[in-house]
């Protein structure tokens, strides 16, 4: 349980940098955390995770205070996401708490060729004006894998895309 409260407060933490320094240019993350507030609700009575969930019930509480001023009928997802983009403009940054800047260090794999290499010439194939004989370029196996795998799962339910409800 110890690793998904620590995933957790990866995310709040990312939400949190994400709302405090760059908002304005993140209308579609204000909008998420508008149609998906009541799943902070849990977060909120927990010690470990009140003071991360605070800014984001900022955030929350002053957009949808100004998407209710806008006296939307019956909202449409462009009409909320245009009164959030309106609204973001009057947004005064210095109300949220500042927390320090989350700092990761990149851990090498003993085997980190295994991803790299087929990722690099996947790179390579896909954006090079260059003809490839796929028979002969015997680690192109490892990207048309997959590419496989990843055609199967856009043909999945959803388009292997999530919905926002």
């Amino acid at each position: 349980m110890v690793i998904y409260g620590d995933m957790v407060t990866l995310v709040l933490e990312i939400i949190n940098s994400t709302l405090t320094h760059k908002l304005k240019a993140n209308p579609q993350l204000v909008y998420s955390l508008l149609h998906k507030q009541e799943m902070f609700a849990y977060f909120r009575n927990d010690p470990k995770f009140k003071e991360l969930i605070q800014n984001i019930e900022l955030a929350v509480n002053y957009f949808q205070q100004k998407v209710s001023e806008a006296n939307l009928k019956a909202p449409t997802p462009e009409e909320v996401a245009q009164v959030i983009q309106n609204a973001s403009r009057t947004w005064p940054p210095n109300i949220m708490k500042v927390f320090p800047d989350i700092k990761f260090q990149y851990e090498e794999e003993e085997q980190s060729s295994e991803f790299f290499c087929p990722y690099v010439w996947s790179l390579l194939y896909r954006n090079m004006y260059v003809y490839w004989d796929e028979e002969k370029a015997k680690i192109l196996h490892e990207y048309r894998t997959a590419i496989n795998d990843e055609e199967a799962f856009e043909g999945a339910p959803m388009g292997g895309q999530t919905a926002l409800s």
